[in-house]
């Protein structure tokens, strides 16, 4: 038993070696494009909509700009963008989304444009809960040369959980 005793550290220290190889590295996202062209106003498009859900673009167009706000770029207000943009014919996000982005930085003085696609729109409903999942792929062009800055697909899951007083109120 004498002649094992040396081999508990050695063997920690196997064991640790073993596990830390086991470890992936994040994956690190190129910003040089964005970092290169510092965009200061980003124009939120009405989202194009790949799901049967009918209210998402809506939701989503209400809540995606927050975000890019609060990092301190100018957004342009989404509900004036999208009746700017159907009074100047481009009221289909299909259309506003093949369109280019010089065409917009011509409407709106914009330096970049977020376009996003909505893949996926789920809800769950238990008892007291819903859980929605939102995939989405989204990606910011820029209005100088019209090539993506970053993009890349996403995927939100939001649990809303509803008390017992909320519930009674309803009924």
């Amino acid at each position: 038993m004498k002649r094992f005793r040396g081999f508990g550290p050695l063997l920690a220290l196997a064991l640790g070696a073993a596990l830390a190889g086991c470890a992936t590295a994040p994956t690190t996202k190129d910003y040089s494009a964005f970092r290169a062209e510092s965009p200061r106003s980003i124009l939120v498009v009405p989202a194009l909509n790949n799901t049967l859900n009918v209210p998402a673009p809506d939701f989503f167009l209400s809540t995606i700009s927050r975000p890019f706000a609060e990092r301190g770029y100018y957004v342009f207000p989404a509900h004036m963008v999208k009746r700017t943009m159907e009074d100047g014919g481009l009221g289909d996000p299909g259309l506003i989304h093949s369109t280019d982005a010089s065409r917009l930085h011509r409407l709106f003085g914009c330096d970049s444009v977020l376009y996003v696609t909505i893949q996926e729109w789920e809800s769950k409903y238990v008892v007291l809960a819903t859980q929605t999942t939102v995939s989405f792929d989204y990606s910011l062009k820029s209005c100088k040369t019209g090539d993506v800055l970053w993009g890349t697909p996403r995927e939100w899951s939001i649990v809303l959980r509803r008390t017992a007083a909320v519930i009674l109120w309803e009924i």
